[in-house]
């Protein structure tokens, strides 16, 4: 067996020959074999095995690390880089560089991303959303035995709520600031600063059901095109958003749980 990640603790095995005659009258004996620890030999046939494995752990980790987090969608990848980047920038924690996001394109493909990963022998979170449209799933990956005990984290661990998904780490607040934005809504139909009271516990519940309302021209609601927008203010217009603090500590703890588990 080779293990890639100590390459010089390996031993190759080389055919001794032994050469008799001239010209073309050459005549190669094979005396046995060599033990050594020539990993970088030049002999095709010895190193062959080895350059296959290390062939595949390159192509294995070109777009994924040796420690992954499965998150769900584009958004989520995006929130967490961009959240790193400012908490760093501000010299507090972000995500450690160690750590690869990579998305599932949706909640129902991250048990698939899991398995596929965890064959090739990384080390594996995960980050899902928790809510009444996903709880069975979370509960079957929980007791899937496919990631490590506490490397399943669920966004309600980081507020204190039952059900929540990770634009409520971001809190309404500045995500309700930023969809305004984002999609130029007009003044009579732009969403509170406050949150209501009387709204559905999950903020994009809440922003997708008043964005219906919406006079036609506006663009529709999508959570991706939130994410873009944000990635794309002025430090100016970051450092002037409301709630930025509070949403700056949800994400830390966040980002020290997951470092925590490398």
């Amino acid at each position: 067996m080779i293990d890639i990640e100590n390459i010089f603790s390996m031993r190759t095995v080389k055919d001794v020959v032994e050469r008799k005659g001239e010209g073309d009258n050459i005549e190669e004996v094979i005396k046995g074999t060599k033990v050594g620890e020539e990993i970088l030999s030049g002999d095709r046939d010895t190193i062959l095995p080895l350059l296959g494995n290390i062939g595949v752990d390159i192509t294995q980790t070109l777009f994924v690390g040796p420690y992954v987090v499965v998150v769900e969608g584009a958004s989520d990848w995006s929130y967490l880089n961009w959240f790193t980047r400012k908490l760093v920038k501000n010299g507090r924690t972000g995500l450690d560089i160690r750590w690869v996001i990579a998305p599932a394109e949706s909640a129902s493909k991250v048990s698939s991303f899991i398995t596929l990963f965890k064959g090739r022998g990384l080390k594996i979170a995960t980050l899902l959303d928790y809510h009444d449209g996903q709880k069975k799933m979370v509960r079957e990956l929980e007791g899937s035995n496919l990631l490590e005990d506490g490397h399943l984290l669920k966004t309600i661990d980081f507020i204190d709520q039952t059900e929540a998904d990770i634009e409520d780490l971001i809190g309404w607040d500045l995500y309700a600031a930023v969809v305004n934005s984002a999609l130029s809504i007009p003044d009579a139909h732009k969403l509170p600063s406050d949150k209501p009271e009387d709204c559905e516990m999950r903020i994009v519940k809440e922003i997708e059901n008043r964005t219906r309302t919406i006079p036609f021209g506006v663009p529709e609601f999508d959570h991706f095109v939130v994410a873009k927008y944000l990635n794309q203010l002025s430090d100016e217009e970051i450092d002037a958003l409301p709630g930025l603090d509070s949403a700056l500590n949800r994400f830390e703890k966040l980002f020290e749980k997951l470092n925590s588990l490398i």
